[in-house]
C-alpha cells in the first residue's frame, strides 16, 4: 500500500519495534534517511524502511563504544626530566607538547592552569597555552595526542596520534583565547603555505583546535625541517573537524562543540586531537603573546556518522 516512508528500528535483543518519528525522516528523490539519536552506545541494533503496510528487509549496524581518550580534562601533569607534560605520568603517556623543544630557549608555552577553568573542582586544571619567543625560534603553545620527537634545527620532529578505533562525532570543551597581532613571519623559503607571507603581518592571531579520525597504521611524523606538515588531504584521513578563532572570547571560556565529518567509514586505527595559540606555529608564524586556555574536553557520540559527499 501507498504511505509516507519511514523507519522502524529496535535493538538486536528486543523484538520491540520503535517508529522514528516522521520529524527526523528525509526524502530526497528516491533516498530514504534518518537521523537515530540517543541510541546506546556498542549495542547492535536492527532497522527496516516501511511504507503503509509494506515493509523492507532487516538491517543491523552496530553503534560505536563511547570511548574517551585519558586526561581529556587536562587535570593531570607531571614534571619529568624539567619537563612539564599534560600526563598523570610520563610511564603511559598520551597528551605531548612542544615544551621539549622550547625549553632549549627557556621557555614552557604549555603549562598547568590551577586558577582559571571551565568547571571548577577539587583537583581540577585546565591547559594553558602561549606563543612565546623561544630564543632559537618562536614556539606555538600546543597540546596533542602523540609525543613530541627531537629538536631538528630550527625545527622539530612530532609524532601525532594515538591508537583509536571508534568513531567520536563531535570533540566538545571549553577554551578561552586572547590573540595578539601577528608580528613573527619566518616560514622557511622553500615551503607552500597556506598563508601570503607577505601580508600575514600585523593580521590577528587564531588559535586552532582540531581532530583527525584516522587509518594511519602509525602515529603521523611531522619534521618542520623537512617540510613535513600535517595533510587534511592525506588518504589515511578518515574524518576532520576543526575551530579556528581570530576575535577571542573575551576573557572568558566559551563552550565549543565540533562536528567530525566523515569521508568514508573505515575502521579507525588512530586520532590526533590538537589545540594551538597560535594556528600557523608550524611555519614559525603568529603573534608573540596570543593566549589559549583549554579545559575538559570529551567525545560525543550521539548519532550516527555523517559522510561528506
Amino acid at each position: 500500500g501507498a504511505g509516507e516512508a519511514g523507519f522502524r528500528y529496535r535493538t538486536s535483543s528486543s523484538d520491540q519495534w520503535n517508529d522514528v518519528p516522521p520529524s527526523a525522516v528525509k526524502v530526497e528523490g528516491t533516498a530514504v534517511s534518518a537521523l537515530l539519536e540517543g541510541l546506546q552506545p556498542g549495542t547492535e541494533y536492527v532497522y527496516r524502511i516501511c511504507a503503509g503496510t509494506e515493509e523492507g528487509p532487516e538491517v543491523t549496524f552496530t553503534t560505536e563504544q563511547a570511548l574517551q581518550m585519558p586526561n581529556m580534562s587536562f587535570d593531570a601533569w607531571n614534571t619529568t626530566g624539567g619537563v612539564v607534560y599534560p600526563n598523570a605520568t610520563q610511564a603511559d603517556p598520551w597528551w605531548d607538547s612542544g615544551n621539549t623543544g622550547a625549553r632549549l630557549g627557556g621557555k614552557t608555552p604549555t603549562s598547568q592552569e590551577t586558577s582559571f577553568l571551565a568547571v571548577s573542582g577539587e583537583g581540577k586544571s585546565a591547559a594553558r597555552l602561549e606563543t612565546v619567543n623561544a630564543i632559537i625560534a618562536m614556539a606555538g603553545g600546543n597540546v596533542f595526542s602523540g609525543h613530541f620527537g627531537s629538536v631538528q634545527g630550527l625545527g622539530a620532529e612530532v609524532f601525532f596520534g594515538r591508537p583509536f578505533e571508534t568513531r567520536p562525532l563531535r570533540l566538545t570543551g571549553y577554551y578561552s583565547y586572547a590573540p595578539k597581532a601577528i608580528d613573527n613571519v619566518k616560514p622557511p623559503q622553500n615551503v607552500t603555505l597556506p598563508f601570503d607571507r607577505n601580508t600575514i603581518g600585523g593580521r590577528m592571531d587564531r588559535c586552532h583546535i582540531f581532530v583527525y579520525v584516522t587509518a594511519w597504521d602509525g602515529p603521523y611524523r611531522v619534521n618542520t625541517t623537512e617540510h613535513r606538515y600535517l595533510d587534511i588531504n592525506d588518504p589515511g584521513v578518515i574524518g576532520y573537524g576543526e575551530l579556528i578563532d581570530s576575535v577571542g572570547t573575551g576573557g572568558q571560556y566559551r563552550q565549543f562543540s565540533i562536528d567530525i565529518k566523515y569521508r568514508d567509514n573505515r575502521k579507525p586505527t588512530y586520532c590526533a586531537v590538537v589545540a594551538v595559540a597560535s594556528q600557523y606555529a608550524d611555519f614559525f608564524t603568529g603573534g608573540i603573546g596570543s593566549l589559549m586556555y583549554v579545559d575538559e574536553f570529551a567525545f560525543d557520540y550521539d548519532g550516527i556518522p555523517v559522510w561528506e559527499e
